[in-house]
């Protein structure tokens, strides 16, 4: 029956998609990048509106039916020919096809998908709208909600289960993966094996794909928005800019609507358009009229739902100034209030010795990127093409532009946005630079597919070796793309075991034990509160169980997870003798 759903599914995209390719011309590499954001900024108006299930079951009904039409004019099967946009959409049913059966009964199991992602879509799951002030167990409500937005449809569509929620995650990489093989011709079909190389990086550099965090959805969004950029702009009338204008639309509202910093590729991109903007085959005087075209529907419409977000958070939770990652002056005073110089200082000398580390995660991808654009340089260099030389050359310098501001935004944020304790361990940084790493390594790739000098079989080769060397320092992580999960010896899966073996019920309180070894007492906190989806979860760990000799009678469960000589010495002294020295051990108080 899930395997149904999933066809349902991907019989929506390309029932979209072909709407897109016959009616309006736009690439079948791109559309479902552009279909996910679309369904994804749909969502957040439904969600404001509050109409979820009605907003489901149009996109639903209008992707089936266009595909039906698309079946029954194109006569398929029995007037089937193999084209291009054939191929393409195959591969991209294929790979999600692949990952379909890879991760059936797969779990997430990272820290940040129970203290937010996760627990975002079950709430909109369980409910069927947007987060608001009734809902006690999201924290960060100020955050977000692009990606989750289009996992909750997906999961409408083909169930809720774990899996159900990192298979919606999965279709967001692959389908922002996709606008790199526009660049693949019959002349250079060689180069997709350049494109696979990045996109193993992408998949186990930052983020794994059982994991619901956006750290990689985010740089590959920015560089689909950076691909379709670069591929139609080469050439462009009026026409074909109108169109690009309305392709790059939903995805610059993705990027800003799936994380703050969804921002700054966004300004990449924007830039990146308007230095492109004077190859476009327009008269002067209509140039005026495209640029306020593009200004409105890819700057100011963006920018728009940001602040309808921003509104809608002050609406359904109370004030929004103040909660953590919320942009306002309001935080960020409070946050900045936090710090001594001597922090602000030790923070950024922390920063540089990470940056120079060449030990360090995004050391490696830095590299390959410095040398696949040099390669380039002297290539064009050697064949006479001293104008794309050049071009290479200020492209390498436009890199590295953009990794010094995007470090110098990451030690502001640390400064502004995050709260002491974390900053000063410069806590996430070595996910936020692997994120940037994603996004400048597959600009490289876009240079090099681009380039007619690379496009012979002897320099794919030499490209694919370069592009393989980021992923050889974390080669280990690949074998998550084609081995399935052994869930059952992590924590959650030990915790899950014990809940479901003593009938825990849910939505009740609890108080955990954990001495540290199988999972920190915050990961237990926020893990417990997901599992059990209850706001009354208390951990502890070692003798800070005596704190609970006195108040213990108020919880309907006592969950000794990984029991010790403390948690054994508290049972004895509080009555519950016949549970001491056990394993893991449940006490029933109802």
């Amino acid at each position: 029956m899930l395997y149904i759903r999933i066809l349902i599914l991907l019989a929506v995209f390309m029932g979209y998609t072909a709407l897109l390719n016959y009616k309006y011309h736009i690439r079948v590499e791109f559309a479902p990048a552009i279909i996910s954001c679309v369904i994804s900024v749909l969502m957040l108006f439904a969600g404001i509106l509050n109409v979820f299930i009605p907003a489901v079951r149009l996109i639903t009904v209008g992707g089936l039916v266009s595909f039906a039409y698309t079946v029954i004019k194109q006569k398929w099967p029995t007037k089937f020919t193999i084209r291009r946009e054939y191929i393409i959409a195959f591969m991209w049913i294929l790979i999600l096809g692949y990952f379909a059966v890879l991760i059936r009964g797969s779990h997430f199991i990272h820290y940040d998908n129970f203290s937010h992602w996760a627990i975002i879509i079950k709430t909109m799951l369980i409910n069927n709208r947007m987060p608001n002030f009734q809902d006690s167990l999201v924290m960060f409500q100020a955050y977000p909600l692009g990606s989750s937005l289009f996992i909750y449809y997906v999961c409408k569509i083909i169930g809720d289960t774990d899996a159900c929620y990192i298979f919606g995650q999965i279709v967001l990489l692959v389908s922002f993966i996709f606008p790199l093989s526009s660049f693949v011709s019959k002349k250079n079909w060689s180069a997709g094996v350049i494109i696979s190389a990045f996109s193993v990086y992408a998949l186990i550099s930052n983020i794994s794909i059982y994991d619901l965090l956006v750290d990689t959805v985010m740089p590959l969004a920015g560089l689909s928005l950076f691909c379709i950029i670069k591929f139609e702009s080469n050439s462009l009338d009026e026409n074909r800019v109108n169109r690009l204008i309305f392709e790059i639309m939903p995805i610059s509202i993705f990027l800003l609507q799936v994380k703050n910093s969804g921002v700054f590729f966004c300004l990449i991109c924007w830039v990146y358009f308007f230095i492109r903007f004077k190859s476009f085959e327009i008269r002067n005087r209509r140039k005026i009229i495209v640029l306020l075209k593009f200004a409105f529907y890819d700057i100011v419409l963006p920018l728009v739902t940001t602040y309808l977000w921003k509104k809608h958070v002050q609406l359904v939770f109370g004030s929004g100034d103040t909660f953590k990652h919320a942009i306002s002056l309001k935080n960020y005073k409070n946050i900045f209030g936090e710090k001594t110089p001597e922090n602000i200082i030790d923070i950024g000398k922390k920063m540089i010795v990470k940056l120079t580390d060449i030990h360090n995660e995004s050391f490696a991808p830095m590299l390959a990127t410095t040398i696949l654009v040099i390669v380039l340089i002297v290539l064009n260099w050697l064949i006479k093409e001293k104008r794309q030389a050049i071009t290479h050359v200020k492209n390498l310098l436009a890199v590295y532009v953009i990794i010094a501001t995007y470090v110098i935004s990451v030690y502001l944020m640390y400064i502004f946005s995050m709260p002491l304790g974390e900053a000063v361990d410069l806590a996430g940084y070595e996910r936020y630079m692997l994120t940037l790493d994603i996004f400048i390594f597959g600009m490289a790739i876009v240079f090099v597919l681009s380039d007619k000098a690379a496009n012979n079989n002897l320099m794919v080769i030499m490209f694919f070796i370069i592009s393989i060397l980021p992923i050889w320092p974390i080669k280990n992580s690949i074998v998550s793309l084609v081995k399935r999960q052994d869930y059952s010896i992590t924590t959650r899966g030990q915790l899950q075991k014990l809940l479901k073996d003593n009938g825990v019920a849910a939505e009740k309180s609890y108080l955990i034990y954990t001495n540290g070894n199988n999972g920190s007492p915050g990961y237990i906190y926020y893990l417990a509160r997901f599992e059990l989806w209850s706001n009354n979860v208390t951990t502890t760990a070692s003798d800070d169980l005596n704190n609970y000799s006195d108040s213990w009678d108020s919880y309907d469960y006592i969950i000794m997870f990984t029991p010790d000589e403390f948690s054994n010495a508290w049972l004895e002294k509080n009555g519950f003798s016949d549970y001491a020295n056990t394993e893991k051990t449940v006490i029933s108080l109802q």
